[in-house]
């Protein structure tokens, strides 16, 4: 079967397409799950790059797939047949068949294609978590979202929209302007401007929440554009990866003596990790998500469709940041 690693530590360049021998049985409480459409992740550009990495083993790429089981093992309510959507928190689902344990597996409703199923997982659980658990967001509140057109910001429009009276507000490109406009956004800013300056002007009284894919000097700015017991939820680091390789992010210094005397915070999100600490509020959540999908809620965005190998590229164009919500890779026959 076909397996997609990183071999090395140079980013999309060294990702490879690799057949395998698939060997693989599921055991007690796990499925085989026949892989049919997989989201592309920024998590899978900081595997290219060996962020984390331990030795130089090759890793594998891929958090998230759609697809049919094939097997079972003991102790499980799934049946072969049965069409999933599967988060694979230490990777490995851009692969022509994953086993996994059946708590990383939930149903899909027919209702819902797994081109679409393979959009849900990751972005939109990152978005849910990060607005409301993580973020705190009330109504008639206010967010600002860093790359509003990505995967997770067009994921975070969506979902914060379903809050009554909530303002969105984003920076993008100048050419993705209209596209975000459509998903929900009240105010899009071009990357160009000056984000905190336009957040100023439309919004005096500053933002509830920002979210805050970047890290580096954005973690600062985003604290000066809260008001009152708002809050900055950091759920990505997008400024350790730059297109000639990666560098160290220069956060600067957040007193917690000015947290204080300006009644605002700072949270973290990782979503892998939440998973294994929280398990029931993570697919509590997971349920609602697929459910809003299934009635129409929530509307993925899928930017292009790549096969499996072309993974590469795909990876190619998360780094470039050409897309408008999800690139997904398609598995032929």
């Amino acid at each position: 079967m076909r397996q997609v690693q990183a071999t090395s530590r140079v980013g999309p360049d060294g990702i490879r397409v690799v057949e395998v021998t698939d060997a693989s049985v599921p055991g007690t409480g796990q499925v085989k799950v026949k892989v049919h459409a997989a989201g592309v992740n920024y998590y899978d550009l900081y595997t290219s790059y060996g962020i984390n990495a331990t030795d130089d083993a090759p890793r594998l790429l891929g958090l998230e797939a759609a697809g049919v089981v094939v097997a079972v093992g003991s102790k499980t309510s799934l049946k072969p047949g049965d069409r999933v959507v599967v988060h694979c928190p230490a990777g490995g689902a851009f692969c022509d068949f994953v086993t996994v344990s059946d708590d990383q597996v939930m149903l899909l409703p027919n209702s819902i294609s797994f081109a679409d199923a393979a959009c849900l997982t990751v972005s939109y659980l990152t978005a849910h978590f990060a607005l409301h658990l993580a973020g705190g967001l009330r109504p008639n509140g206010s967010v600002f979202i860093h790359s509003v057109a990505g995967s997770v910001g067009w994921a975070a429009t969506q979902l914060a929209l379903q809050v009554a009276g909530v303002r969105v507000v984003g920076t993008t490109s100048s050419s993705k302007m209209a596209a975000v406009q459509a998903n929900g956004v009240h105010l899009a800013i071009s990357n160009d401007q000056d984000y905190v300056a336009a957040v100023k002007a439309a919004l005096p009284e500053g933002v509830s929440l920002v979210l805050d894919c970047h890290a580096g000097p954005h973690l600062a700015r985003g604290l000066d554009m809260l008001q009152p017991l708002g809050k900055v939820v950091v759920i990505g680091a997008k400024e350790m990866i730059t297109k000639t390789g990666v560098c160290d992010i220069n956060t600067p210094d957040v007193s917690p003596l000015t947290l204080m005397l300006r009644n605002v915070g700072v949270a973290g999100l990782h979503l892998t990790q939440l998973q294994r600490e929280a398990p029931t509020a993570f697919r509590a959540a997971w349920r609602e998500i697929l459910d809003f999908a299934a009635t129409g809620i929530i509307r993925p965005a899928i930017y292009r469709r790549f096969p499996i190998e072309e993974v590469d590229e795909a990876c190619r164009q998360i780094l470039d940041r050409h897309n408008i919500g999800k690139i997904i890779i398609e598995f032929n026959e």
